[in-house]
């Protein structure tokens, strides 16, 4: 009997919106073991403009960017879009955002950085579920 496991990507399109590099590259090394397909933009202008373009189904978005940040963003979606994507915010320190701003926008989960891996896997098993028929 082989050791090997087989596993399959899940097939939800992600979009990983964040403006430090190192967040970003290593954001997209852990969810590229789960999703089979993972765009990037650095800011929330380029967010808001891939957004359009590939129609992701889940979001991974930092809150302070440059230019425009992240809830901006996010409201600029919900606005325009009668189906939203599944939303994760992130950020560097707890900001002062309220809950009902995050349930106006549709975040599904707020996390802090850096990231902890468990609490990670967690989130991806989360996500999983939610889109299991």
């Amino acid at each position: 009997m082989s050791g090997f496991i087989s596993f399959k990507k899940l097939p939800q399109k992600v979009l990983i919106v964040e403006d430090e590099i190192i967040t970003r590259t290593s954001l997209v090394q852990i969810l590229d073991s789960y999703f089979a397909t993972i765009h990037c933009a650095d800011d929330g202008d380029t967010g808001l403009d891939m957004y359009y373009r590939i129609k992701p189904d889940i979001i991974f978005s930092d809150i302070v960017m440059p230019s425009m940040n992240g809830i901006e963003m996010l409201r600029h979606i919900k606005e325009c879009e009668d189906n939203t994507p599944l939303i994760i915010i992130f950020s560097a320190f707890d900001t002062t955002i309220n809950d009902r701003d995050l349930e106006e926008i549709g975040v599904f989960r707020k996390m802090i950085k850096p990231f902890n891996m468990k609490a990670l896997e967690n989130l991806i098993e989360e996500i999983k579920q939610y889109f299991m028929p």
